[in-house]
């Protein structure tokens, strides 16, 4: 009788011991990345466009496009899923990194402006931008503007990417509304996994 006790504690440690190593050691697997993201800044590294204000053109070249995504991560470790999408561009006076942090909402994006930190403040289907009409853009705001902030907003059209960099400065527009669209696979792909 007591060798069936026993042989059933050991059953039940050892079906603890099988649980525990099972719960440390499963891998928890991330969502795909959502590559619609990319309509919101639609450039590989490499690609130029031109803002202009009423006297001078501004080139902007994109520095960085990278996705960084990862398939899986280890159940209650410190790592967390990744999909975001970063795009750099610059010119010889400003620098613009546009941060996606999540692939699946824009809400959850950041643009910094020459270390400015600006957030997602406003999504509108259509606007009107200095006399320019955009369909489905987004707003970024400088949250809090101080006497030494130069960025006040910077704004995105879909398909199009940066549209306006507004701030002490004035506006910086983008006349040419051409549409775009990136082949992904000239982005700078990332993938890992934390496991």
């Amino acid at each position: 009788m007591s060798f069936i006790i026993m042989s059933m504690n050991l059953k039940t440690i050892l079906i603890y011991i099988l649980g525990l190593i099972c719960y440390a050691g499963c891998n928890q697997k991330c969502e795909d990345f959502d590559f619609r993201i990319i309509d919101w800044m639609p450039h590989h590294a490499g690609d130029t466009f031109l803002l202009k204000d009423s006297l001078m053109s501004y080139p902007f070249t994109v520095e960085l496009a990278e996705i960084n995504h990862s398939d899986k991560v280890r159940n209650h470790s410190k790592c967390i899923c990744a999909n975001d999408y970063t795009v750099l561009v610059s010119t010889n006076q400003v620098e613009v990194t546009i941060f996606f942090n999540e692939s699946r909402t824009v809400e959850q994006s950041s643009v910094s402006a020459n270390g400015e930190s600006l957030m997602f403040a406003e999504h509108w289907d259509k606007l009107d931008v200095h006399g320019m009409i955009y369909k489905d853009v987004i707003v970024y705001k400088n949250m809090l503007p101080s006497s030494s902030a130069i960025f006040e907003q910077v704004i995105l059209a879909n398909s199009i990417g940066i549209v306006a960099l507004e701030g002490t400065f004035g506006s910086w527009l983008r006349k040419d509304r051409t549409l775009l669209h990136v082949d992904p696979s000239k982005i700078s792909y990332r993938q890992f996994s934390c496991v």
